[in-house]
């Protein structure tokens, strides 16, 4: 039933503009062997400042999938912020676009920064590590998305939260693909 829920979160956020971070983040725990992110989903987030937020499970991240989600949510011409991940150079083209270099330890730069949306990670993993200890990589889009919802309707009253969440009941969800074939685990060690 959950799942079910889960599945009528997924809704469209209308395009971000002005200051908007940009930032990617592995889903899962610690690999041993230097590993890092090798293998881990990837969940790339948007957040406009003070306002809405867009998460996306991707693929990869090269230039032509993040630029591809990008273009689609964030307005041209809007001052993007990001870290120093060679496949944001190019975002000059379209966008204003300023970051930091966490490689050397730059983690803020005046207004420059991508605390809004690392912050809104730390939040996303508690949430997994917490409350549902782990999530398959099928489903892990509707945990997102479950996510998002919550972030963007954060300042809703609980009746608006939930007549919001009941104009977009129209997805039928069988349970053939309800059902995940693969687990993956999420765990943090600290």
């Amino acid at each position: 039933m959950e799942q079910r829920i889960r599945n009528c979160m997924d809704r469209d956020v209308k395009i971000l503009n002005g200051i908007v971070e940009i930032d990617e983040t592995f889903i899962g725990g610690w690999k041993k062997n230097g590993q890092g992110g090798k293998g881990k989903p990837i969940v790339m987030g948007m957040i406009q400042r003070r306002g809405k937020i867009v998460a996306k499970v991707i693929p990869n991240r090269t230039i032509n999938t993040l630029h591809k989600i990008i273009e689609k949510n964030v307005m041209a011409g809007s001052t993007v912020m990001t870290d120093e991940l060679p496949a944001y150079k190019s975002l000059r083209k379209k966008y204003v676009h300023k970051f930091v270099n966490h490689s050397k330890k730059e983690y803020v730069r005046g207004n420059v920064h991508t605390n809004t949306i690392d912050g809104c990670w730390s939040h996303l993993k508690k949430m997994l590590e917490g409350t549902y200890h782990w999530v398959s990589k099928k489903h892990l889009v509707k945990y997102v998305n479950e996510f998002v919802f919550r972030h963007n309707t954060r300042d809703y009253s609980g009746s608006d939260r939930f007549h919001y969440f009941f104009e977009n009941i129209k997805h039928r969800l069988k349970y053939k693909e309800l059902i995940a074939r693969k687990r993956f685990y999420y765990y943090v060690t600290s």
